[in-house]
C-alpha cells in the first residue's frame, strides 16, 4: 500500500472528482433545454418523458458517487466504476435513440439530438479512461484504503519551517 506516498484527492484523482461535479450541473441544463425544446412537440413527449425519468436518477447516481469519493469512503471506487458503466448504458442508449427520433422537426431539436449522439460517443472514451484509472491507480488503491488517514496537508513550509521555494 502507500506506494510512493501517492495519497489524497490530487492529481489526476482530483480532475476526475472535479467532473463528478460539474456533471450534473451539465445534466440539469441538457433536462431543463430538452423539456423547453420537445414541449413544442407533441410526437417527442414520449422521448423526453423518457430521457428525463432517467436523467433524474442518473444525476443522484452521480452526486451520491461524487460525495463518496470527497468524503474518500473505502466503497467510492466500486460504486462510482459502477456509475460510470451504468451511465456508459444510459448515454449510448440515448444516443442511439436519438437516431430513431430524427431531427427534421426544428434546428433546435436538431442540434439537442446531434447533442444526445456526441454525447453517447464522448461517454465510451470518458467511461473506458476513467474506469481503468479507478481500477489501477495506486492513488486511488492508497486515498480509499480503510485504514487511510485523511488527505495530508499540503507541504506549503520547508523542512525547518520557512517558506518553501
Amino acid at each position: 500500500m502507500n506506494n510512493g506516498m501517492k495519497v489524497g484527492i490530487r492529481g489526476w484523482l482530483l480532475l476526475f472528482a472535479i467532473t463528478m461535479i460539474i456533471r450534473p450541473f451539465f445534466a440539469a441544463l441538457t433536462i431543463i433545454h430538452g423539456l423547453v425544446i420537445f414541449s413544442g412537440f407533441p410526437q417527442t413527449r414520449i422521448f423526453i418523458g423518457l430521457y428525463v425519468g432517467s436523467a433524474v436518477p442518473m444525476t443522484l447516481y452521480c452526486c451520491y458517487a461524487a460525495f463518496l469519493l470527497w468524503k474518500r469512503d473505502s466503497a467510492a471506487p466500486r460504486f462510482t466504476a459502477r456509475y460510470l458503466w451504468v451511465f456508459l448504458a444510459y448515454s449510448v442508449l440515448f444516443g442511439a435513440a436519438s437516431f430513431v427520433l430524427g431531427s427534421g422537426e426544428s434546428p433546435q431539436v436538431a442540434a439537442f439530438v446531434q447533442g444526445l449522439r456526441i454525447q453517447g460517443l464522448a461517454s465510451i472514451g470518458y467511461v473506458l479512461i476513467w474506469a481503468r484509472y479507478l481500477a489501477v491507480s495506486v492513488r486511488v488503491a492508497n486515498t480509499f484504503s480503510p485504514n487511510q488517514r485523511p488527505n495530508p496537508p499540503l507541504n506549503l513550509t520547508g523542512a525547518n519551517g520557512a517558506p518553501a521555494g
